[in-house]
């Protein structure tokens, strides 16, 4: 069943009822959102229904509606908050400390002449205001990303695509003296704008640019004659070997091995005609953190990559699991949809030349 309307806010004097101590209410960190709303409306931006004042749930008067199935019914995880801007774009809100090295790792990082280099893959920092009511809390405004594998890859040139744009990325952050350190499957993501370009409704090709977020545990060193070396084992990953809360380590290497464990695990063991990258994952998750390749990644990766034909970088996924049946089955089914797109594209190029 699709999900109801949004919220609506109320209409008349007293509309609103009582909305404490039912499973949808607002949690304590909702209403620390709601309770900023003239805040965020003073610098361009408008919260959605549910965490506006005058908020009454879409299923009031409804006795047919399920409350479980309104979109409004649903909180989210408030460190960030979708907010729509006054000129209609929808973008992320994102709550920080003031003094918090994610604010200035994220604005260094995101300078104009910085995000003129196109390996530049740290998400861009759209706005950023203080909190009037609150010193301590800053906000920064950023696009509407996806997970980086929704939707899921589908052929080999897709994934490599995603390899190298990551590497290019960590490659940029590191020449620039900041190491990300929880640079794993939540903190990559994709503007799917391209894809999407009518709000989420697919077009033929997976055209994106992939993006790391959430620079909360990030380390910047801009002085040369400074040690590159941290403390902590916050992290997505626990398997990351050096990670200590006693013994300092080097955090550039760490970003090596969660890039690495993330494409063993989430790709290459997961299709076999992947595993001719399995090189280079090896070489990222070793054990020793000297052994590991910084810059050199991204080279290894172009030399892998060189011997792979063109019709092998364009076929399909395909997992170790497949039968040979389903294989005929697959191949045929991709081939028929490669041979539609061509189809497409030639009537497109035939009308706009008629």
């Amino acid at each position: 069943m699709a999900l109801e309307s949004n919220g609506h806010i109320a209409p008349v004097e007293n509309a609103r009822q009582d909305l404490t101590g039912e499973p949808w209410s607002l949690d304590e960190d909702e209403i620390w959102w709601r309770d900023r709303e003239k805040l965020l409306e003073r610098h361009g931006y408008s919260l959605r229904p549910r965490y506006q004042d005058r908020w009454v749930p879409s299923w009031f008067g409804k006795p047919d509606v399920k409350w479980t199935r309104c979109e409004d019914s649903r909180s989210l995880h408030l460190g960030v908050l979708d907010v729509t801007r006054r000129d209609g774009t929808d973008v992320m809100l994102k709550k920080v400390a003031t003094d918090s090295t994610e604010l200035a790792i994220a604005q260094f990082l995101t300078k104009p002449e910085r995000m003129l280099d196109p390996r530049n893959h740290c998400v861009p920092i759209l706005d950023h205001f203080a909190d009037d009511d609150d010193p301590f809390v800053h906000f920064i405004a950023m696009p509407v990303l996806r997970k980086f594998n929704s939707p899921p890859f589908y052929n080999v040139n897709e994934v490599l695509d995603f390899i190298e744009q990551t590497l290019e990325g960590i490659s940029f952050m590191h020449e620039n003296g900041v190491a990300h350190r929880d640079c794993y499957y939540l903190n990559i993501m994709l503007d799917a704008n391209s894809m999407y370009p009518d709000g989420f409704h697919p077009i033929n090709a997976r055209s994106v640019k992939y993006y790391f977020i959430d620079f909360g545990l990030s380390s910047s060193f801009q002085d040369n004659h400074e040690p590159r070396l941290v403390t902590g084992m916050d992290s997505q990953l626990n398997d990351v070997p050096e990670l200590s809360n006693e013994i300092p380590y080097d955090p550039f290497p760490v970003d090596i091995f969660l890039l690495g464990h993330l494409y063993h695990e989430f790709l290459i063991s997961k299709y076999s005609n992947l595993h001719f990258l399995l090189p280079l994952a090896n070489s990222m998750t070793k054990e020793n953190p000297t052994s590991r390749p910084s810059s050199e990644a991204l080279r290894h990766f172009h030399e892998l990559t060189s011997n792979q034909s063109w019709l092998s970088r364009q076929w399909r996924l395909r997992s170790p699991e497949e039968t040979t049946k389903q294989g005929y089955i697959l191949n045929a089914k991709y081939t028929a949809r490669q041979g539609c797109k061509v189809l497409k594209r030639i009537i497109e190029i035939f009308i706009g030349f008629s």
